[in-house]
C-alpha cells in the first residue's frame, strides 16, 4: 500500500493536515489498511468454481423441486436455438433456478436471460423463448 500512503501524504501536503478532504483521505486509508490486515489474518476459504457450484446444486436438487420440471427432458433442446447456438443448456439452467444456493440461482438467471431473452431479441426471433421478455 505504499502508493496509497504516498497519495495521502501528498494530499496532506497540498491541502494541509487540518483540511477536511485530507482528513477523509487519511481516514479512508487507515480503514482500508485495517480491512486488509484483518483479511490476511483470517483463514482463506477454498474457492469453488462456478461449474462445481452448479454440479453440486444439480446433484442436491430436491425431488419435489425436480418434479416441477417434469417432462423438461422430453423436449428436443438441441433442435432449438438461442443466441449462442443449440439450447442444450436451458434444461439445467431452469433446474438451477430451483437451487437452494442464491448465488447459483442468480447466476443461472443471468445466463438464461442473456441467452434466451436479451441477445435473441436483437438477433432474430427464436422458435421458443421466454414469455416474460
Amino acid at each position: 500500500m505504499p502508493l496509497q500512503e504516498r497519495i495521502v501524504k501528498l494530499q496532506e501536503e497540498a491541502l494541509g493536515p487540518d483540511d477536511p478532504l485530507a482528513a477523509i483521505g487519511r481516514s479512508t486509508f487507515h480503514q482500508m489498511r485495517a480491512r486488509l490486515t484483518q483479511k490476511t489474518n483470517e483463514p482463506e476459504s477454498p474457492r469453488i468454481s462456478r461449474s462445481e457450484k452448479r454440479e453440486r446444486a444439480l446433484a442436491t436438487l430436491a425431488p419435489e423441486r425436480e418434479a416441477l420440471l417434469a417432462g423438461i427432458d422430453d423436449i428436443h433442446w438441441h433442435d432449438l436455438r438461442h443466441a449462442y447456438g443449440p439450447a442444450d443448456d436451458v434444461p439445467n439452467l431452469l433446474r438451477l433456478l430451483l437451487s437452494d444456493d442464491e448465488s447459483v440461482r442468480d447466476d443461472a438467471w443471468q445466463e438464461l436471460y442473456s441467452n434466451v431473452c436479451i441477445r435473441t431479441i436483437f438477433m432474430r426471433p427464436p422458435p421458443m423463448s421466454c414469455l416474460s421478455c
